[in-house]
């Protein structure tokens, strides 16, 4: 299926300061081109950026990517750089400590919507 997270992710980095960037480490990082040149106001590069490896197509249970949450390179990645910005990065509700999920924290009742 279509990999929603990293499609997400590039929205979600749109729309914050020095965009393009973080867009263009985002490009290096998901592709897993290591030879990269890490922004310096972001401080020091993680130790191993294969965790934020990923790809336009998924393959995960749907229950996870509707309900659970999916933790793919992309989310690992908005993860990172809002934990090194301090948290700046407004979230949007399908982003939550589980991963992406399309219902977050919903559970087919009235109490959760």
């Amino acid at each position: 299926m279509l990999n929603a997270p990293l499609v997400g992710v590039v929205a979600l980095l749109e729309t914050l300061p020095f965009s393009s960037v973080l867009l263009s480490l985002f490009n290096d990082v998901v592709e897993g081109n290591i030879d990269i040149e890490w922004p310096p106001f972001l401080g020091e590069p993680p130790i191993d950026l294969s965790t934020y490896e990923d790809d336009l197509f998924m393959k995960v249970p749907v229950e996870d990517l509707i309900f659970r949450g999916v933790r793919p390179g992309s989310i690992e990645f908005v993860f990172l750089i809002n934990d090194l910005l301090n948290g700046t990065i407004e979230l949007p509700s399908v982003i939550g400590e589980d991963g992406f999920a399309v219902f977050a924290g919903k559970n087919g009742t009235a109490n959760h919507e």
